[in-house]
């Protein structure tokens, strides 16, 4: 293991995993391609469904798997094997203390209230999906559900507003879901289209089908993943977040998108520009799904996955372990909660934290009772207000009710009180 830094961005490199794996979306199946290196041929790997039923002589080579990550083999007594996201890894790496990609911690912030040891890995959110349901992994990690399958449980444990970043030669500010659509679909292909004062070809940066992140950029913005798989082709794709950070940073005139923790460093860094989306910036306030009309447009939940019918040995050895990462990481006011702000996401928050300052007390039920009067003196309430705690479309005694019933399961006599007040996704 290795790392290098540049313009802001520690990008790791795991020697054990396959690298520059890409999945290329081919209509009813995928290949996968192995990137050999540059001016060398590409070698591909059909998928078990493009070749399902066919047989050929020569099956010497290496045995073809659903998901690129390794075929990890462990005992029990290893610990907890998670895998998947790159957006969520640095959120997972911290909260178990782990020194870099595969290394064993031991003695990390969630070791300090549950004794396990645990190795993480990247892979991205594809890699994370399906060794979670393959039961490769005793827990996966995602910033998409797209094709999730159903033996695995997403639970959330942190919020994250992808963020669109330029190359510091790049003179815009702002984009919108439909440029950026424009953009990765091969419509618009100069800065001046977006903004007549820049100039240059835009040169776009992606990152491998497989990704949680292009999955979410996708639906957000109703890319055609199809269409933008011809266009941007794979020299230009990346296989992590910090890899396309990297690119961005040293390629003028590109574009990219990151997690909102990558996204700071290089702001920290100076080293690329967050461009604001329809205006809003991707703070703790404007990043939300609790209503319908999100202020930030590319706002998400990070997940951890958990197989719910496992079969395997191992995975059911650790899974009193697994489940207690899972509710330790969920736990709104908890430690987890504070390692995500502290790798630059954003906490998650209940619906009845009006305020949104990690904390259900009077200052939520003051911001509601004004709100209220507001609506009955026939004041104007923002949409999507959170002070429709139920997300209704008015602010009434229902609100009031669901944020009691949180201030007094919060404050009740046992701690056992307190039902985390996150849905299970199915």
């Amino acid at each position: 293991m290795h790392k290098t830094h540049l313009g802001g961005v520690v990008k790791e490199q795991n020697p054990l995993r396959k690298q520059n794996t890409i999945f290329q979306e081919t209509g009813s199946f995928q290949v996968y391609k192995k990137k050999k290196g540059k001016g060398e041929k590409v070698k591909t790997i059909f998928n078990k469904k493009a070749i399902f039923g066919v047989f050929f002589a020569v099956v010497a080579i290496a045995t073809i798997s659903t998901s690129v990550a390794l075929a990890y083999s462990w005992d029990p007594a290893d610990g907890l094997r998670i895998d998947g996201s790159t957006t969520v890894f640095p959120i997972v790496k911290a909260a178990l203390g782990a020194t870099a990609e595969g290394a064993t911690s031991t003695a990390g912030p969630f070791q300090s209230v549950h004794a396990v040891q645990a190795q993480v890995y990247q892979g991205g959110s594809g890699v994370g999906r399906a060794d979670a349901s393959a039961q490769v992994v005793d827990l996966g990690m995602a910033s998409s559900l797209t094709g999730l399958a159903s033996n695995v449980t997403a639970t959330k444990i942190a919020r994250d507003g992808i963020c669109v970043i330029v190359n510091n030669s790049v003179a815009v500010t702002d984009i919108s879901p439909a440029q950026l659509k424009g953009i990765y679909e091969g419509n618009i292909t100069s800065w001046s289209t977006i903004n007549t004062s820049a100039s240059g070809t835009i040169v776009p940066l992606a990152r491998l089908v497989g990704s949680g992140t292009r999955d979410a950029v996708a639906d957000f913005t109703g890319m055609n993943k199809t269409t933008e798989q011809t266009f941007i082709g794979n020299a230009t794709r990346y296989d992590t977040n910090a890899d396309e950070a990297a690119a961005v940073v040293g390629t003028p005139n590109s574009i990219g998108y990151v997690g909102i923790g990558y996204a700071a460093t290089l702001q920290a860094a100076g080293t690329a520009k967050i461009l604001t989306v329809n205006g809003k910036t991707a703070t703790a306030q404007n990043v939300t799904t609790n209503n319908a009309s999100k202020l930030y447009p590319f706002s998400r939940y990070l997940y951890l996955l958990q197989c719910n019918t496992p079969t395997d040995p191992t995975i059911i050895a650790n899974a009193s372990h697994a489940t207690a990462f899972i509710q330790w990481m969920a736990t709104y006011d908890g430690p987890a909660q504070e390692i995500v702000a502290q790798q630059d996401y954003i906490k998650l928050v209940p619906d009845s934290d009006i305020t949104m300052d990690g904390i259900i007390n009077g200052l939520d039920l003051t911001q509601l009772g004004i709100k209220w009067n507001k609506r009955v003196s026939n004041r104007s309430l923002t949409a999507g207000d959170r002070a429709d705690i139920n997300n209704d479309g008015v602010v009434n005694g229902l609100d009031l009710t669901k944020l009691g019933l949180w201030w007094n399961n919060r404050y009740g006599t046992s701690s056992s009180d307190l039902t985390p007040d996150y849905p299970v996704i199915p």
